[in-house]
């Protein structure tokens, strides 16, 4: 095998163990081989025992992949003949007590330091801890008992939000926002100046009076132009309401629209000149009196809301301290505490471990790079983490920072600067490992030459320099599916979005099905094909990747109609399966039974399937829509048999939710009921089981935080209407092969032989709504936005934001923009032999992807098998018929 050129970065992982270590591993360099082999090394050397040595991973899942391979190195060098016989002692003691090894997750490796000094922590010895689905479920309740009592002790910040025209009830999502963000200690929100409300309406009084004076230049019927419509609305507005009432006048200011393109002049005639000069006049009128008004008055909002969402934040921690309950965040920063404050703590864990080795370090966040430098500190009394220099030899970092894409979770690219600052500056070295053995030189080739001017010569706060792929992988027999390709979407269909998601649905799932039905082939390396690695295509050679939730489960329905075995990952696949909504539905009408409407919508549902004939037969025999009550003796033979035995199911349902746990109440009905039976009878019947079974175990996780069957009904509702983050379930034993589908954010560290780059109708940019500045390290300021509720095609309206709001985005919008670069490059370096990125023809619409069709243009496109082909036509025109008639109906209900 050929020697990778970064071999001498790779000898000092094995061989320089005394000294702190940070490897930036581009991806496919093999960074988890590199932590395996240097804690072997740290073992085989005698450099510590296998006890003390921690390894943190992102995900459970890479945990229990290093697990097993640090366990199969370790057998594999205890057994070799080209170790000495004492090293191999060291090795077999080793395998003896692997137990002994902590390796898992930053949670799960804070949770350990909490429970062996619980006292010294300030936790209680029993703390529970909760996952991020349980932590959801306890702000909200959290949020309700602090919205109940702001009511009940008639709190005077309810008249001031009154005040500036705001409701407590506007600002539920933001407090979710807020929360998210413990470490942040201070988000400012000094209260501005009183606005001068009888000038504001003064100015716009007078240039009401301009608009009136040259409304005879107005167009008539303005087509396109924006700007008319806007001038007639102000006038229309002014002339019916009162300006001298503060809350009326800054309703019609956020209700005024500018922008640069708001102006068409064909429609004004005669009058196109006079056209420029209102638009220059209407965008005066908004920079110097309307911006700064509606500036100042979100400030003032700011402030209260600020206010009321530090007081939610204060019942919610209040509950649980109250219920010996930690989240995520608290194990992370109670952790950080003991070890900065109490030296005696860290002292006894600097014994305990001796050795930190940390991946993915590119995603840590602030918190956690506290807990890792004040773990490996050579002076035990310095609380200043920043200030801290690590142990000799005690600290290993595996990350990359072009991977870095959790800024929404707190990591944070400015921490990881300023660690890597810190381990060189104390004599440690930083290592690159730039050797990829995962993907095909071809595609290198493409990642290299598209990202060599994406990421900057040199490294900056925001982003990394890059470093080039060296070819690590040497391929073997060239497939069918191989290189860079573009999945073109025709222009018939690529203009409107639902047209392109569905032809591109098609076109990707009957691509996969049409090659394992013919056998196709795909490229494999030399190693693998010497592993026995089959050529012809399985269902796990495909990962289809999508940026963002929305749309995953068109290509899983397309899947499941072809028969083909498929996993969800990283969407909201729960709320798609019916047979949670009717679960919900059946829930809701047994805890209100005097509800007549509950009970009617199950009986005329799939599970009871009553008519409405049946239902009006049953009214007129004076029966009554209350499942408690007695059937009425006139009904037919037919009807007196359906109603008592529905109202007896109900009646037993009742009784099993009162008397039994929830999750055996819960079992017991989805048996009875046959919904399980439903699920599984439909087409992706296994998933569908599936799911209801991951709802009966999601239950079992929260069964302490329900208290009563409401309470349950509330938790299967907001599984049903996506309100919670679920992916499906496979029922029964899950296939060995599946086709892969997860959003951008999961595939990070996965890869597969073939994968798609999908969904041409996904996210596109979002503006800045949140800056989190830490560029002090002794405080950490946050700054964010406040909007209303979001419609269906647009966000909601901007409520509040802090003093200088526009300078905090123009901050974050940087570290935005290269962060989007990263996503990119975290999509493109997950394929093995082929990538095939979804491209749009003849339309200049916004994608995620659309970024990439310069470099596609040169590659060729898809070449999709005949019975795909046949598929995608068929289904596509299935498609345009069922768009023309929602389209249809949309506009006759619009007309109605």
């Amino acid at each position: 095998m050929t020697t990778p050129a970064d071999q001498e970065q790779r000898d000092h992982i094995l061989n320089d163990l005394d000294s702190n270590i940070v490897v930036e591993a581009a991806a496919g360099t093999g960074k988890t081989t590199s932590m395996v082999g240097r804690m072997v090394a740290l073992l085989l050397e005698d450099k510590c025992k296998i006890s003390t040595i921690a390894a943190v991973t992102f995900t459970k899942k890479s945990a229990s992949e290093l697990r097993e391979r640090f366990h199969a190195e370790l057998m594999s060098r205890a057994r070799s003949t080209e170790v000495s016989e004492s090293k191999r002692g060291l090795l077999r003691n080793a395998v003896e007590n692997i137990e002994q090894c902590f390796i898992g997750t930053i949670h799960s490796f804070c949770g350990r330091i909490l429970r062996e000094r619980p006292i010294e922590a300030g936790v209680g010895v029993a703390f529970e801890e909760i996952d991020e689905v349980a932590d959801q479920r306890l702000q909200e309740e959290a949020w309700d008992m602090f919205v109940a009592e702001a009511y009940t002790k008639q709190d005077s910040v309810l008249d001031e939000l009154t005040d500036v025209g705001l409701t407590i009830g506007q600002l539920g999502d933001a407090f979710k926002k807020f929360v998210l963000y413990p470490d942040v200690e201070t988000w400012p929100s000094e209260k501005p100046k009183s606005i001068p409300f009888m000038a504001i309406a003064d100015a716009v009084n007078a240039y009401v009076n301009h608009i009136r004076e040259i409304e005879y230049m107005l167009p008539v019927n303005p087509g396109s132009d924006k700007l008319s419509v806007e001038y007639r609305k102000l006038e229309r507005t002014v002339r019916q309401r009162d300006l001298s009432n503060p809350l009326v006048l800054m309703e019609i200011l956020e209700g005024c629209k500018y922008s640069d393109k708001m102006l068409t002049q064909k429609p004004w005639g005669d009058y196109k000149q006079n056209s420029k000069d209102e638009r220059d006049r209407w965008e005066d009128f908004y920079a110097s009196t309307i911006k700064p008004a509606l500036n100042q008055w979100r400030e003032i909002r700011y402030e209260i809301i600020i206010r009321v969402l530090q007081s939610a934040t204060d019942v919610y921690d209040r509950m649980r301290i109250g219920r010996g309950l930690l989240n995520f965040q608290d194990l992370l920063m109670k952790a950080s505490e003991v070890l900065r404050d109490s030296s005696h703590v860290r002292a006894y864990f600097k014994k305990r471990f001796t050795h930190l080795l940390i991946d993915e370090f590119q995603d840590t966040d602030p918190v956690q790079a506290k807990l890792m430098m004040f773990l490996t500190a050579t002076d035990e009394s310095e609380t200043q983490w920043d200030q801290c220099i690590p142990r000799p030899g005690s600290l290993f970092v595996v990350g990359d920072p072009k991977q870095s894409i959790y800024r929404f979770r707190r990591a944070d690219i400015v921490t990881y600067n300023r660690v890597k600052e810190i381990i060189e500056q104390s004599g440690g070295k930083i290592l690159t490992l730039s050797a990829n053995f995962r993907t095909s030189p071809e595609i290198l080739k493409w990642v290299n030459d598209e990202f060599t001017e994406r990421f900057p010569e040199s490294a900056t706060n925001h982003a990394p320099a890059y470093v080039p792929f060296d070819y690590g992988r040497q391929d073997g027999t060239k497939g069918d599916f191989h290189g860079v390709q573009r999945l073109d979407i025709p222009e018939d269909y690529s203009k409107k979005p639902y047209l392109s998601l569905g032809y591109e649905a098609d076109a990707i799932t009957n691509t996969i099905a049409g090659a394992l039905e013919k056998g196709m082939t795909v490229s494999h390396s030399a190693h693998e094909e010497a592993k026995g690695a089959k050529p012809q295509v399985q269902p796990g050679d495909f990962l289809i990747v999508t940026r963002g939730k929305k749309n995953m489960n068109e290509y899983a329905k397309r899947l499941g109609a072809l028969g083909i075995p498929h996993e969800v990952t990283g969407g909201t696949v729960l709320n798609e399966i019916r047979e949670i909504a009717l679960l919900y539905t059946l829930l809701n009408c047994v805890v209100h039974a005097d509800d007549p409407v509950a009970l009617v919508n199950l009986l005329r549902g799939e599970l009871f399937g009553f008519s409405d004939r049946l239902l009006f037969r049953f009214r007129q025999s004076n029966g009554r829509f209350k499942y408690t009550s007695q059937v009425p003796e006139e009904l037919t033979t037919e009807d007196t048999e359906r109603f008592p035995d529905a109202f007896s199911r109900l009646k037993q349902y009742s009784t099993w939710l009162r008397h039994l746990p929830h999750v055996s109440a819960l079992e017991r009905i989805v048996q009875d009921s046959g919904l399980l039976a439903l699920a599984a009878s439909k087409e992706s019947g296994n998933i569908r089981a599936g799911s209801l079974e991951k709802v009966i175990e999601i239950v079992r996780a929260e069964q302490s935080q329900i208290h009563d069957v409401a309470g349950l009904a509330e938790l299967i509702r907001k599984l049903s209407e996506g309100e919670l983050d679920h992916d499906g379930m496979i029922a029964g034993q899950a296939p060995e092969s599946v086709v892969r589908i997860m959003n951008l954010h999961k595939v990070k560290g996965l890869e597969a032989s073939i994968v798609f780059l999908a969904d041409t109708k996904g996210e596109k940019k979002h503006e800045v709504s949140l800056h989190v500045d830490r560029s002090e390290a002794s405080l950490t300021r946050g700054f964010m936005s406040i909007r209303g509720e979001s419609g269906t095609f647009t966000s909601g309206p901007l409520l509040a934001h802090p003093h200088d709001w526009e300078l905090a985005q123009e901050t974050e919008e940087p570290f935005q923009n290269a962060e989007t670069t990263r996503l990119l490059y975290v999509a493109a370096t997950r394929a093995g032999s082929n990538l095939v990125v979804s491209s749009l023809v003849g339309s200049n619409r916004g994608h995620f992807w659309h970024t990439f069709d310069e470099a596609l243009r040169a590659q060729s496109p898809l070449r999709q098998p005949e019975r795909a082909s046949a598929l995608i036509q068929e289904t596509v025109d299935s498609n345009i018929n069922e768009y023309s008639n929602s389209i249809e109906t949309q506009s006759q209900a619009l007309n109605t």
